[in-house]
């Protein structure tokens, strides 16, 4: 479920409103003081909204870093090849930056109370099903031998 629905975010923010607003719906039966699931849709579609933009400019910012980063190493492997050492360690250090820097800020973008919206559950776990990706594919990089 958290999958499709993640899915439904990347894809479409009206499926994903209606799936919102259907877990709102479910979360009311157990607590009466989520109060009506369609008062609750405005704020929703506006959290949708600015959570789908984010996604968006943080695909594009880190495909102009890639880009950056593929044009520096080309430039140093034809001007000034780097040794294996120097590799690993830059390699070793882009994973304990990237590493900190997203564990610094878990939880702060969309946060309710009860932290129990359909948006939150949906963003911490494509979160972590990223973050565990890019990290997987990281350390995969680390110990790869340079040709």
């Amino acid at each position: 479920m958290k999958l499709i629905d993640l899915v439904k975010l990347i894809g479409s923010q009206h499926a994903f409103a209606d799936a919102e607003i259907e877990h709102v719906r479910e979360l009311a039966k157990e607590n009466p003081a989520w109060g009506k699931p369609e008062d609750f849709r405005p704020e929703a579609v506006s959290r949708i909204s600015l959570k789908r933009r984010g996604l968006g400019v943080s695909l594009i910012l880190v495909l102009i870093l890639l880009v950056a980063g593929f044009l520096t190493a080309h430039a140093l492997n034809q001007l000034c090849p780097v040794p294996l050492l120097w590799i690993r360690i830059v390699r070793a250090a882009s994973v304990l930056i990237i590493a900190w820097a997203v564990l610094s800020r878990i939880g702060y973008d969309t946060e309710t109370l009860k932290r129990q919206t359909l948006l939150e559950i949906t963003s911490q776990f494509g979160f972590k099903f990223f973050y565990g990706v890019g990290v997987y594919l990281a350390g995969v990089a680390l110990f790869l031998e340079p040709a």
